[in-house]
């Protein structure tokens, strides 16, 4: 295994290809708990129309996700001492085993389950029953109606605008020949990484790998998912609606970035180490920001920043009433945004970052959660750490000064006044 180490964060990790073709990353750690995540290149946007020629709905990702770890099988792993979830993201699905004994009993449990391939149609029906309650619940939910209405309200035609989630309606549509076609294309070894962290010796990892079984390489017919989004302009600047709720009016704010590869051609990896900073050092770590929006009698209640494919952007969602008035201090506040952190605050937030980090890195299983959350950008965590941690002031300042010019939208949900 090939060792790579960044910083001064004493977690080196090694690398291994296969030679079936599956990617492992080994992270040691002094701990009782020993820790696995298989991470699959696929989460819900849509990269391909079309898998042997049969379409992919959307939702695909979704549903393999719960049926790999449905509760027969959570409850199968739990018998062998070990915890199993798993987590969906716009561009991977991770699957999570933590146990206090041998972990590879269980990881080549998980490898099986891709190995069978035997998701039936009954078992596929069944699902859809038992999540229709939730998926309808989620998509009634005000948050969630505020969310996707500033996703409309942004995007144009790009598959981001669906949200991670899908609809019922969207999850309806899918049945066995689809699901198979879609496990068969992204959970096979040449196309999965495996990350392990514990108490265990490079040569024993190194050895106990290539002994596990997994799924082979199979060659599939792909139609791509051409999509012509235009990044200089939102769909809609603003819109609203409203509905009966009691739990109030919910403004989504959002900013649209320019295309990944425009952004990736002028600044490199400080993009994603950009990226990692950007909503706490802006928005929801920001004291000035966070006075500015009580100030208007509103509250911050959700902030991220989210990238897929080409497209990327931030979402601010906020409980309010007066919404005009936080519309106003939004525009203003984003319209110079390399004026709202100063040099001294911009340090003392890498500092606690750093501090964060070491605290992540002390444990097997947030490890490999934050190892997994980078690794969609070929960066791995304790690199882009570190790499974050000798960033300049300067050189985030000029980020900001362009992003005061990306387009910009808003969508206002307010509740009905009888």
């Amino acid at each position: 295994m090939i060792k790579t180490e960044y910083g001064r964060f004493s977690a080196p990790f090694y690398q291994q290809k296969l030679d079936n073709g599956l990617s492992v990353i080994f992270l040691p750690r002094e701990s009782r708990l020993n820790s696995a995540l298989l991470y699959v290149p696929s989460g819900s946007y849509r990269h391909e129309e079309s898998i042997n020629g049969v379409k992919t709905p959307y939702g695909s990702a979704y549903v393999f996700q719960n049926l790999v770890l449905n509760e027969k099988r959570r409850k199968e792993f739990a018998k062998m001492s070990t915890k199993a979830t798993s987590s969906l993201d716009y561009s991977y699905t991770l699957f999570h085993l933590d146990t206090l004994d041998d972990i590879f009993p269980s990881v080549q449990k998980l490898l099986d389950v891709f190995l069978k391939q035997d998701f039936t149609e009954e078992e596929i029906e069944e699902f859809k029953k038992e999540n229709q309650e939730s998926l309808l619940s989620m998509e009634a939910s005000s948050l969630h109606q505020a969310k996707q209405g500033l996703l409309d309200n942004l995007y144009v035609s790009s598959s981001i605008k669906k949200g991670i989630y899908p609809s019922f309606k969207d999850v309806n549509l899918i049945h066995r020949s689809t699901l198979r076609n879609y496990v068969e294309k992204y959970a096979q070894a040449n196309m999965m990484t495996l990350f392990i962290s514990g108490n265990m010796k490079v040569e024993d990892v190194s050895k106990r790998i290539e002994s596990l079984k997994v799924p082979s390489h199979v060659t599939m017919s792909v139609s791509p998912n051409i999509e012509e989004e235009p990044y200089d302009r939102v769909n809609h600047p603003y819109t609203e609606a409203s509905r009966d709720s009691a739990d109030g009016s919910y403004l989504s704010f959002g900013i649209k970035f320019p295309k990944r590869k425009e952004l990736y051609e002028a600044f490199g990896q400080l993009l994603f180490e950009f990226y990692e900073i950007l909503v706490p050092t802006l928005f929801s770590a920001n004291s000035s920001f966070l006075n500015g929006v009580s100030k208007t009698g509103s509250r911050l209640v959700d902030s991220t920043l989210e990238q897929a494919g080409e497209d990327g952007y931030v979402s601010l969602t906020f409980k309010t009433l007066e919404s005009s008035q936080l519309i106003r201090f939004l525009t203003d506040y984003c319209s110079k945004l390399e004026k709202r952190i100063s040099s001294k605050e911009f340090k003392s937030f890498l500092n606690d970052y750093y501090a964060s980090s070491i605290e992540i890195l002390s444990s097997p299983n947030t490890a490999l959660d934050e190892f997994g959350r980078v690794y969609a950008n070929n960066l791995a965590y304790t690199g882009i750490v570190s790499s974050i941690m000798k960033m300049s002031f300067n050189t985030y300042r000029n980020f900001l000064a362009k992003m005061d010019h990306f387009p910009k939208a808003a969508f206002y949900l307010m509740k009905k006044v009888d």
